[in-house]
């Protein structure tokens, strides 16, 4: 800033003149370049009239051409003459002329006539007789003037729209018209839409010329119209005939204008896509053929750069450009001038200054002599300036011990080095020296080359004389402040051991309150190290500011004046020189708290001034806690109820607590109290070893009142101060004792309650079993028939449900031992493949209606065998299988196993149950697993179930090792997962042929993408070639693509086109080799598509079929069927094979009460040989071993029978010597193992539950029988006649379940006939007495009845009749007396239905009458006949009914009416009265003897 102001003056001189310069430049520039705009716009303007004048002469000069054209065809009219003038002249004329190249943008050239409304028929005529093809008379609107009709135009091909059209109908048209005439010229129409062209609006011309019937034409108008013939036309587009002219390219924008037109607008116009518009234009008029045009351009930027004109911008920025380097120019030499003027004046300034100066400046040249010698270096050192110049320093001033020194430094400055304040000694011309402080700089050119140097020397001898001075001084003071120092070390290091090994806290401050000291206990107390604290936080970062503010009140109405809650209030006593003591609450740097008692006092120096402040603290916690003990332990003592003395050796009472004062208040003392509890026990204690310091006891007290309160005691043993003191509490445990009463009555109550449960488990075990056992051996013996390959899927698939259902039973049964946490795994060896196909088969059964698939996806690693617990592991996957498929209504189920680790002999499998469902939110995954609990109420209501599946299944795979988790996330699904460990064993793979599958080329078809993902899978995993399609639609365009599809797995409900449509498609469009194979995969079982291929009549559509959840076993074995061409269904019946009679020649006794059981085990056991007597109760058994001890082999005994249960029947059994040794093999439903147990204790040998499996009853029976065995005998099984399927419906809509019942009684028509003609008559007895009210039957008699009539009704399938039975027998049971009346006249309302039905089943049942083919046996043999039945009735053997039927002709002769008794009796199984009738027919037969 100073130099500026300095130099102000100068620079102004050479600013102005710049400014001045710049401006009159700037001024020019624009003026030129505003000149150059002004002329490039005069030459766009003038260039743009240009060529609008150009395109106007080219458009005039365009049309001129067509006047040519129309004379050419006046000229053939009046050549030919206009009556001879035809459509072959005009078309010789058109064939004659290149219209393209002559005319372009012309339609043709035509001829319209002048017709008078009077002519117009005969002109009409005459045209279309002529050019019938084309012409076409029409108006546009309806006139009563002449007519102008088109009647020919050439070419024809693009003008047919035009002929036989009336221009006069148009009124633009008939003026132009007019005109031409009135003018005798060529003149040209409005811009009209030409008829032949109507997509381009107002574009089109009609060029008109009249023609004259006597070829000249008259003189006025007149008479010109008089003599018109007609005109010759041409049809004109203007962009067809512009765009042959090179108008304006794309450089403007043209627009042609009608001026006469209304409204005015352009009706050729030139649009421009690529380039912007300029507000340039340029009009040009022109008159052509009687119309105005105005010819119109708009120039673009590209016309305008084209033009290649200057840019006024640029000559604007050369002339600026050029002005400013003048300005340059100028200014660089007035700077030049200054330069050069200041450096002068700086010479003369520095020589004065060199002159003045008080130290010695000395110049010396390049070889360093002196070339200046200021006046102070004359007096410094004695020589004259005269003396000096020219010589050098070294000569002068330097003394011989500094020469090297001077050397150096002088060799350094000649390196451009500057030398500053080097001290050194320099002399004087007297020799005297002087100590120096040289400052040496080199001087260089303008080059920078070295030339010379500058030496300025100060004498400094008097600073040094100071320095010695001040050294001393220092030396003096040194020695006095080590004294000091070492007695501050010493008093120091006494400081710091005192604060090192302290116990208490100390701490030390500055004023300020920042900590300056942090001794090692107040580290251990606080947990801050002290490089942490010191002289960064003060005392509040450990103390609680809440006392701090308390404490600053109190203070502040202690003091009388302000004390702030900060450093202030915990050192404002110590200002006034006293100690502050208090408690305070210590914050360590966990944030946990210590109580403290802190004391604070002033630091103060030699002048008795504050310097900081010390806090020494002693930690209270142990003081607090002991405190609060011994509080706590007297509060204890006085509130405590119980009895507390303190005693001494001697047994006297030091002290007793206020319950055992107030208990001993009024009635004796305490002393006689603690006696009375004490006795003895105090001195045996005594002579205890140390060891033994308590004794506990109960003792009784009798208080004031005469009560005696019972008392727990504890006497212990003190040791203090080498005496013995005893502490002794008494408890009143009168409530203990009554808890004691009342929890042994709980635990009797409870005993009992578990007793009356596990004999309900047990009644129910025995109730479901019963009716199972009966299903299952159903089941089997169905199985032991002809049966078709339907059929037999249906019973196997039945009989996997009723097993799963079996296994439900058994965890019901089980409930009792997952209660006690003794529920154990049953671990065996399982095939893992088998028993995910037994799950997918109840899956696809349980699916119903809903659209979702389940689907199967392995992964290949699996192991084959498995050990674990496969009955539990199937109850957790079918449990969350099915809670998936409860809660999706649509999408899909995915079951995935996959190895997640593996061992030499075992693996863990990963089983995952993901679906996509409703979802959880995550309140409702938190209660999902808890028991009686599902995600909401409304899921209850909803979908049913008690919220227990998912907390047995989470405890079932606990139980086997595992965790079972989930995931979910609301309306997307859920997803159950669990790991679980199983050892492995090795299976004999089956051989199957796979080359078959290596390369085959395979179409997988199914609308579901994950479905199709996991069957591609499996399939290429076999070595196919895979193709996938979404829909039937895309499968069929694949096919038609490529032909060489060999299989094709196909989906059966898709949306579009359907799996069978699809196959129906398929064979259609493939024939002959190439035709693929099909198999259909459907979530639908069997049964519907063998009813759709009988429907469809359709037996070779497919070539096999699977069952979703697929299997990769199941997918192979399809698949190797449908390729070894094996039939997918067959309706013949199989021939049983000859079974091994396991149980041939052995006599067996049924000591069973239900007919039906009867019926399964007699049937069942009678297929495997053996010879089976049936005694209805226990009563009858033990009379037919009385009769024959050693018949039998073995006894099958069931437990609950109406006269004598199976225990006390075996008991009975075993109190014969003669059948201790008979086997006895328990058949119950009681299958719990109280049960099982209970059974053996009375005698028997084993048990069997029901239902059971033939090959259990049979291998059991074998164990135990002593009789040998000859299986080598077989039997056959005889096939049974088939009903009716309409017969099947019918029963099923009048609620009988004909089918059901049938396989329940072994497909055995007959037995069903028989059993129904037996119910219908116990029907008809029962309505009698139900009619006649139940006031009239016993309650007992009535519940007995309806319990018959449900058990008969069951038996026959008769639904409708079984549930209002069961309805009074629930209602008799539960004594829900109200309802009785209703439930008793629904069942008769609806056995009156059934009655009237019941005709149709006994006659479509009724077997076939054959008349004998053999006569009727003599006496001789009926004789022997009969006793046979007799034999078989009284041991109650089942062939009795084969013998009947043998017999029957022969009774019916003897006499018919007792036959239909015995039938009535035996249809009822009732032996009993069947005997009777027999010994009826034996007399009658001795009789007539």
């Amino acid at each position: 800033m100073t130099w500026l102001k300095r130099n102000l003056s100068e620079l102004w001189s050479v600013v102005l003149p710049v400014v001045v310069f710049a401006t009159i430049g700037f001024f020019v520039s624009d003026y030129l370049q505003q000149r150059q705009e002004t002329e490039n716009q005069q030459r766009i303007q003038q260039s743009l009239d240009h060529k609008a004048q150009q395109l106007a002469e080219a458009i005039s000069e365009k049309l001129t051409i067509y006047q040519y054209g129309l004379r050419g065809v006046r000229g053939a009219v009046l050549s030919a003459g206009t009556e001879k003038f035809g459509y072959e002249n005009m078309l010789n004329y058109s064939q004659s002329r290149d219209l393209k190249l002559e005319f372009p943008g012309a339609r043709g050239f035509g001829v319209i006539r002048k017709v008078t409304p009077a002519a117009l028929p005969q002109f009409l005529a005459q045209a279309e007789a002529e050019n019938s093809d084309h012409f076409n008379f029409r108006q546009q609107n309806v006139h009563t003037h002449d007519l102008f009709v088109i009647q020919y135009i050439e070419p024809m091909a693009d003008n047919k729209e035009a002929v036989g059209f009336d221009i006069a109908s148009e009124q633009s048209r008939y003026q132009t018209a007019l005109k031409a005439v009135r003018e005798n010229r060529a003149v040209l129409t409005d811009p009209v839409t030409l008829v032949q062209a109507q997509s381009k609006k107002s574009q089109g011309f009609l060029l008109l010329m009249p023609i004259y019937l006597q070829g000249k034409a008259p003189q006025t108008a007149e008479e010109r119209y008089q003599q018109l013939y007609g005109w010759v036309y041409a049809p004109l587009t203007i962009d067809e005939i512009l765009s042959s002219i090179k108008t304006a390219d794309a450089q403007v924008q043209l627009d042609v204008i009608d001026i006469a037109f209304n409204p005015q607008q352009a009706f050729f116009k030139t649009t421009v896509t690529d380039s912007t518009l300029t507000p340039y234009r340029a009009e040009q008029q022109l008159s052509i053929f009687g119309r105005e045009w105005l010819v119109r351009l708009q120039a673009t930027e590209h016309f305008v750069t084209a033009l290649a004109l200057p840019a006024p911008r640029q000559i604007f920025y050369t002339s600026l450009g050029f002005s400013a380097l003048l300005v340059v120019i100028f200014a660089f030499a007035q700077l030049t001038f200054l330069r050069r003027l200041q450096l002068s004046r700086h010479r003369a300034v520095l020589a004065a200054i060199v002159e003045n100066a008080n130290e010695a400046v000395i110049g010396l040249d390049k070889q360093g002599k002196i070339s200046s010698w200021n006046p102070a270096a004359e007096q410094m050192f004695g020589y004259s300036e005269a003396q000096s110049l020219g010589k050098t320093i070294s000569q002068l001033i330097v003394p011989d011990a500094y020469l090297d020194e001077q050397a150096q430094l002088e060799q350094a400055v000649r390196k451009g080095e500057k030398i500053r304040y080097v001290q050194t000694v320099r002399q004087h011309q007297s020799g005297q020296s002087y100590a120096v402080s040289l400052n040496v700089s080199p001087i260089l050119d303008e080059q920078g080359q070295f030339i010379g140097s500058a030496l300025t020397v100060n004498d400094i001898s008097h600073i040094k004389l100071a320095e010695q001075k001040l050294q001393q001084a220092n030396e003096d003071l040194e020695h006095q402040v080590a004294l000091r120092t070492a007695e501050i070390e010493r008093v120091s290091a006494l400081q710091r051991s005192i604060l090192r090994n302290a116990n208490y806290v100390i701490i030390t401050t500055d004023l300020n309150g920042m900590i300056t000291s942090f001794n090692p206990a107040a580290e251990a107390m606080l947990q801050y190290k002290e490089s942490e604290v010191l002289g960064r936080y003060g005392l509040d970062i450990i103390h609680d500011p809440v006392e701090m503010a308390e404490y600053s009140q109190q203070l502040t109405s202690q003091l009388g004046h302000q004390v702030d809650a900060d450093i202030t209030v915990l050192v404002e006593k110590t200002k006034q020189g006293q100690t502050d003591t208090r408690e305070w609450t210590y914050i360590r740097k966990d944030g946990s708290r210590c109580p403290v008692q802190v004391a604070v006092t002033a630091l103060l120096d030699q002048q008795k001034q504050i310097v900081g402040y010390l806090g020494i603290a002693r930690d209270l916690t142990a003081q607090k806690e002991l405190e609060f003990e011994l509080v706590l332990a007297k509060v204890s003592t006085e509130q405590s109820p119980d009895l507390v003395f303190w005693l001494s050796d001697t047994a006297e009472v030091i002290k007793a607590n206020p319950a055992a004062l107030a208990c001993c208040a009024g009635s004796f003392s305490h002393a006689d109290l603690a006696k009375q509890l004490v006795g003895d026990r105090l001195q045996h204690l005594a002579q205890q070893p140390d060891k033994k310091r308590s004794v506990q006891f109960e003792t009784e007290f009798e208080d004031a009142t005469g009560v005696q309160i019972p008392l727990s005691v504890n006497l212990s043993r003190i040791r203090f101060e080498q005496r013995d003191y005893f502490y002794l509490v008494a408890r009143d445990r009168s409530e203990q004792h009554k808890r004691e009463l009342e929890l042994a009555e709980a635990r009797r109550l409870a005993d009992a309650a578990n007793d009356a449960k596990s004999a309900f488990l047990a009644n129910m075990s025995h109730e479901i079993r019963t009716p199972m056992n009966a299903i299952l051996g159903m089941l089997q013996l169905v199985q032991q028939t002809s049966l078709t390959k339907r059929q037999d899927d249906y019973i196997r698939q039945t009989e996997i449900a009723a097993k799963s259902l079996l296994a439900i039973l058994n965890d019901i049964l089980d409930f009792s031992k997952v209660e006690a946490g003794k529920l154990e795994m049953d671990n065996h060896s399982f095939e893992l493949i088998a028993l995910m196909e037994d799950i997918g088969t109840i899956l696809s059964a349980n699916l119903g209606s809903k659209d979702v698939e389940v689907l199967y996806q392995f992964a290949d690693d699996l192991p084959q065998l498995v050990v674990g617990d496969s009955l539990r592991l199937k109850q957790v996957l079918l449990n969350l299988t099915g809670n998936a498929i409860k809660f999706t209504e649509q999408g899909e189920i995915v079951v995935s196993l996959e190895v997640t680790a593996r061992s030499t002999e075992a693996v863990r499998l990963k089983f995952t149950v993901k679906d996509t469902g409703i979802g959880m939110t995550e309140q409702q995954l938190a209660l999902i697993f808890q028991s009686f609990s599902q995600a909401e109420s409304s899921i209850s209501r909803r979908y049913g179930g008690t919220g227990l599946g998912l907390a047995i299944s989470r405890g079932l795979v606990e139980l086997m090792g595992g965790q079972l988790s989930v995931e979910s996330r609301y309306g997307a699904g859920s997803s159950f997962s669990f790991e679980l460990w199983f050892n492995c064993l090795t299976l004999p793979a089956a051989k199957s042929d796979l080359s078959l599958l290596k390369d085959l080329t395979v179409l997988v078809v199914d609308d579901n993408q994950q479905s199709r993902q996991i069957l591609s899978e499996v399939m290429r995993h076999y070595g196919c070639q895979v193709d996938l399609a979404s829909s039937g639609e895309q499968a069929l365009q694949l096919l038609q693509q490529n032909n060489n599809y060999k299989l094709v797995l196909l989906d059966w409900l898709m949306p579009g086109l359907d799996g069978w449509q699809t196959a129906e498609k398929i064979r259609e469009s493939v024939q002959g080799p190439d035709m693929p194979l099909v198999i259909m995969v459907t979530a639908h079982g069997r049964e519907c598509l063998a009813q759709k291929q009988q429907e469809e009549q359709s037996q070779h559509l497919l070539n096999g079929f699977i069952v979703k959840p697929v299997t990769p076993n199941r997918l192979l074995d399809a698949v190797l069927d449908a390729l070894a061409g094996k039939q997918m269904f067959s309706n013949a019946l199989q021939d049983a094979a000859p079974r091994q009679s396991r149980l041939n020649g052995l006599h067996l006794l049924l000591v069973e009460d239900n007919p039906t059981n009867q019926i399964v085990a007699s049937e069942l056991l009678g297929n495997e040989g053996a010879f089976v007597d049936i005694a209805p109760g226990g009563t009858f058994a033990l009379a037919m071993l009385e009769q024959q001890p050693d018949k039998y082999d073995l006894v099958l005994m069931d437990i609950q029978m109406p006269d004598m249960d199976g225990y006390e029947t075996t008991r009975r059994i075993r109190s014969k010597a003669t059948m201790l040794t008979l086997p006895i093999v328990a058949m119950t439903a009681n299958a719990m193992q109280s049960d099982k147990q209970a059974c053996l204790d009375a005698g028997m040998n084993d048990h069997v539950a029901k239902p059971f499996a033939i090959d259990t009853l049979v291998h059991t029976i074998l164990k135990w029988s002593k009789s040998p065995v000859d299986p080598s005998s077989s039997v056959t099984s005889v096939q049974q006649p088939l009903l009716n399927p309409a017969l099947i419906e019918q029963a099923l809509q009048q609620g009988v379940q004909l089918s059901s019942a049938l396989n329940r009684l072994g497909n055995s028509v007959a037995v069903y006939h028989k059993t129904l003609k037996s119910f219908l008559a116990e029907l008809e007895l029962a309505i009698v007495q139900l009619k006649a009210g139940s006031t009239a039957v016993a309650e007992k008699e009535l519940y007995l009845l309806a319990h018959s009539l449900k058990g008969s009704a069951s038996s026959l399938g008769i639904v409708c009749l079984a549930e209002p039975a069961a309805a009074i027998e629930q209602s008799i049971k539960q004594k829900t007396a109200l309802d009785l009346p209703r439930a008793v006249e629904r069942f008769i309302a609806d056995a009156e239905v059934f009655i009237r039905f019941a005709p149709v089943l006994l006659a479509e049942t009724a077997p076939e009458v054959n008349k004998p083919e053999t006569e009727l046996p003599d006496d001789v043999e009926l004789g022997a006949l009969l006793a046979e039945l007799h034999s078989s009735l009284q041991s109650f053997n089942m062939s009795a009914l084969d013998r009947f039927a043998q017999l029957k002709p022969a009774l019916h002769q003897l006499n018919p009416e007792w036959l239909s008794s015995l039938e009535r009796a035996l249809d009822q199984l009732d032996f009993i009265q069947a005997l009777l009738y027999t010994e009826q027919y034996q007399t009658l037969l001795k009789g007539s003897n």
